[in-house]
């Protein structure tokens, strides 16, 4: 037997449990609004050799006179002691502060802890581990490792739980345009109406996504790579050829890359540094002393479909800055190549470190003396990109 849409029987029903649903918000928001007080640790964890440590006491009323207690995981006390000094404030607005105080303790490595907060108001920190740092970050770095393979661009992917086909192959054809004018606040004027192409076409194609799948930047690819080859150079033992295999998921991680389809099995930066590297040499023209700056992507491929000021580094570089891309429509394929980056060897290490000081040198050699005149005025050429 079916009831009708306006049977007084199901209407009475509904009322009664929307009621109840928002009976039950009220209540759960009133329960987040009663909790002003946090306690903030290292969920990273804690190097055992670098004791005393410290953690945070946050909270919205004054804590005189409270306490703390290091609870680990068997229940057992380890540490008990009285809140430290009040460190300042901080808020990020003016309806509600909180008082910071430090919260200074030891203990044993090898196992996991919380900080329970006694005083006028209570709190009790999230899990974390205190343990030798071979225990605490391998597993990190391969999380970190799997986010820069998932997130590559072109037809060099690598296939795993989150990507099963190249992304954006029509930037091999990339076409550059120029920057559409800007304002004072560096907004684009000319939102909506067509980009001017200067004929010229570049391959656009690698690199990392960045803010959603719509732009890859020099900028931030070029820190990135730095920061990966410092770490294989400094750190082999951790991101480098040495680093250790399968190594376990880090204590009491929220996720861990390592058990997924397609998973680094090590946090050897080696090769994704050289992806990284390879894209940001497609970027620099050492013939015309041309740097394309930015890769974006427009629905259409003929008009930037935003008002932003995204251009910033062009505005005041009117003779470097292109960016890139006309692909007309983003590319997906099915097809998976074989897409394996080729081995950062010894050899290829030289010659890409020479590579890179030799364009360093010429790049810098160019700007310094043409931003020093472009400072006080507004380039009116400036070169950009779309999809």
């Amino acid at each position: 037997m079916k009831l009708a849409s306006n049977s007084p029987e199901l209407s009475l029903r509904w009322r009664l449990s929307t009621i109840a649903l928002f009976a039950f918000l009220l209540l759960c928001a009133s329960a987040a609004m009663a909790s002003p007080a946090y306690v903030r640790v290292n969920q990273a964890g804690y190097e055992s050799e670098n004791s005393p440590f410290r953690a945070y006491l946050m909270s919205a009323v004054p804590e005189s006179g409270a306490t703390f207690k290091v609870i680990n995981s068997d229940g057992h006390i380890v540490y008990q002691d009285a809140i430290g000094a009040l460190l300042g404030t901080w808020s990020n607005s003016t309806k509600l502060v909180y008082e910071v105080y430090a919260l200074n303790f030891s203990a044993p490595g090898g196992d996991v802890y919380t900080i329970s907060v006694e005083g006028p108001e209570a709190a009790t920190s999230p899990q974390f581990a205190v343990d030798a740092p071979a225990v605490l970050y391998p597993g990190l770095l391969l999380n970190t490792l799997w986010f820069y393979e998932t997130e590559r661009d072109g037809p060099d992917y690598i296939p795993n739980a989150l990507r099963t086909a190249p992304g954006h192959l029509n930037d091999k054809n990339t076409t550059v345009y120029d920057t559409p004018p800007l304002n004072s606040n560096d907004l684009i004027t000319t939102t909506g109406t067509p980009l001017t192409s200067t004929g010229e076409v570049i391959n656009g194609d690698g690199g990392w996504w960045d803010a959603g799948d719509y732009m890859k930047y020099v900028e931030t690819i070029s820190y990135t790579t730095a920061l990966m080859e410092i770490g294989v150079r400094d750190f082999p033992k951790q991101m480098g050829p040495n680093a250790p295999q399968n190594p376990p998921a880090p204590p009491v991680s929220v996720s861990y890359a390592g058990n997924a389809s397609g998973a680094p099995t090590s946090s050897d930066f080696s090769k994704e540094a050289q992806f990284g590297f390879d894209w940001l040499m497609k970027m620099w023209d050492d013939s015309s002393k041309t740097l394309y700056y930015q890769v974006d992507n427009s629905r259409t491929g003929k008009t930037f479909p935003v008002s932003k000021p995204s251009m910033t580094f062009g505005r005041c570089r009117r003779r470097l800055t292109i960016t890139s891309t006309a692909t007309q429509t983003i590319s997906i394929s099915a097809t998976v190549p074989d897409s394996s980056p080729r081995p950062l060897d010894r050899k290829s290490v030289r010659i890409s470190q020479a590579e890179w000081q030799r364009h360093s040198r010429s790049i810098t050699s160019f700007i310094e003396p043409r931003i020093q005149r472009l400072r006080s005025r507004r380039c009116k050429t400036p070169k950009t990109f779309s999809r």
